[in-house]
């Protein structure tokens, strides 16, 4: 089975399509946590997301982080 390689603007392209086909708003907040997931290829923590999205938007909370993760979570399934 070949592996697929995709780049961090096709990642953020795919999580942006999530949040329009889900009808919620790319606030700066959601933004940023797409930004964070496209450029991150590690397995963060949520608290970590949330740690390094807060640096560019210091107005996130953590239950939007849980939010948006479990929602990409639900899409990918």
């Amino acid at each position: 089975m070949k592996k697929i390689i995709r780049t961090s603007e096709d990642i953020k392209r795919t999580l942006i399509d999530t949040l329009k086909k889900n009808n919620l708003k790319l606030t700066r907040q959601r933004l940023a946590i797409v930004e964070i997931l496209s450029n991150d290829r590690s397995h963060s923590s949520a608290h970590t997301i949330f740690e390094k999205v807060r640096k560019k938007v210091p107005s996130v909370s953590l239950s939007t982080v849980y939010l948006t993760l479990n929602l990409f979570k639900a899409k990918e399934q």
